[in-house]
């Protein structure tokens, strides 16, 4: 299991599903964190993937931890860590990028 903070992100097991998933984006991971995090939460009420979302640990700017409840009460946990990262020379952003790595278990 990773541990988050004080608690522990679930690990991958044969009784759920689960996937990994990594992407850079060209802006300051401090940016990027206040954007995914205003997302999820704009999400507490009802997101695309209809179910209600929560933050369960963050840590600015390095992580955002958020689970959704599905209609079915079904629980997605979904672990979004933040690392910056350098741009190639092409950079609109002056060498600054975010990697993102990103996980769920489901």
């Amino acid at each position: 299991m990773k541990k988050v903070g004080d608690k522990t992100f679930p690990e991958e097991d044969h009784f759920h599903a689960g996937c990994e998933t990594t992407t850079t984006v060209e802006a300051h991971c401090n940016l990027t964190y206040e954007l995914l995090n205003l997302t999820i939460n704009k999400f507490k009420t009802g997101g695309p993937a209809h179910g209600i979302y929560d933050i369960v640990k963050e840590s600015y700017p390095k992580y955002v931890w958020a689970s959704r409840t599905s209609t079915t009460q079904y629980i997605d946990d979904i672990l979004f860590t933040l690392t910056p990262g350098k741009a190639d020379s092409a950079s609109i952003t002056s060498g600054e990028t975010c990697d993102i790595s990103a996980k769920s278990r489901s």
